[in-house]
């Protein structure tokens, strides 16, 4: 199945997992997603909300039943790499160049509640006998609510499986730029890049690009918007970001298939957990991460 419309490319590869790429909204969804849950930005941030929720009944428990963090928006995006090849929304690069938003809702909340010194009974409470050299069970025993809070919702495990699968998932990037179809698109869009007049010196792709725009203040010069904006012009003309992610959506099946039961038993973690942040907040998933989690048609 493919469906090839302005702005927007969706397609299944053999096994059935989809890839999608949208202009309008900057997201890129590749097969291996599914398995990287924990990755996106609804996953981490219903996993962040339910233990902030954990660590404030803890805290309570201890005789602080005041505490409480700042209210944190979840948001609704599965985006495990949205800027894979480089940005490909219009609106941002207008305004940020190649940079990113440094800080969401959902941080700024955090990091100003951070600013705020906590009173040593509360800090005592909140972390217990810290000391970096101890493991996470020791920290459970010193009984820091910080640390009960998170065993209780996600244990005590490493994250190792889930480090392997992101691993994989990473690995198909550099294999697809080398697929005929994505080396004649990368060609296009350079040539396309000289045309425009935002560079002087061909690049090989938009990613070798970006890395001659290292930024030393916050705010793009207007040399970097132009290029960014003539980027972005260019992937929609070559389709570049369509080649590209169809050839990474073939070779995923591959990786997949070599170790369908591992990445299985990573899927099925990470939805207990996140399952479970759900019920502890009492709130269904957020709507594209239930998406992105239903079985492929």
């Amino acid at each position: 199945m493919e469906v090839d419309e302005p702005g927007r490319f969706v397609a299944t590869n053999r096994l059935g997992h989809r890839v999608v790429v949208d202009w309008s909204t900057g997201l890129v969804q590749l097969p291996l997603d599914r398995y990287l849950l924990l990755a996106s930005p609804a996953g981490s941030d219903l996993v962040d909300v339910a233990l902030d929720r954990a660590i404030e009944r803890c805290m309570a428990d201890a005789g602080f039943p005041e505490f409480a963090f700042p209210e944190r928006p979840i948001r609704d995006d599965v985006g495990v790499h949205a800027r894979r090849y480089g940005p490909i929304d219009p609106t941002q690069v207008a305004a940020n160049g190649f940079g990113v938003e440094l800080e969401t809702a959902h941080q700024q909340a955090l990091e100003e509640f951070q600013a705020t010194p906590l009173d040593p009974d509360v800090e005592l409470a909140m972390y217990g006998e810290f000391d970096p050299s101890m493991t996470a069970e020791e920290h459970l025993e010193a009984g820091g609510c910080v640390f009960v809070a998170g065993a209780t919702l996600t244990g005590t495990e490493s994250g190792e499986f889930f480090g392997y699968a992101q691993a994989l998932a990473n690995t198909t990037l550099n294999l697809a730029a080398d697929e005929p179809e994505v080396r004649d698109a990368l060609q296009r869009w350079s040539d396309c890049m000289i045309e425009s007049g935002a560079v002087d010196v061909a690049h090989s792709s938009p990613l070798s690009l970006i890395a001659t725009y290292p930024r030393t203040t916050p705010d793009p010069d207007p040399e970097e918007i132009r290029a960014a904006v003539a980027d972005v012009r260019c992937k929609q003309q070559t389709r570049l970001v369509f080649e590209w992610a169809a050839a990474e959506a073939r070779l995923q099946a591959d990786v997949y298939e070599r170790d369908a039961e591992t990445f299985e038993l990573i899927r099925d973690e990470q939805l207990e957990l996140l399952n479970t942040a759900a019920d502890q907040l009492d709130i269904a998933l957020p709507s594209e991460l239930a998406s992105l989690i239903q079985p492929s048609e």
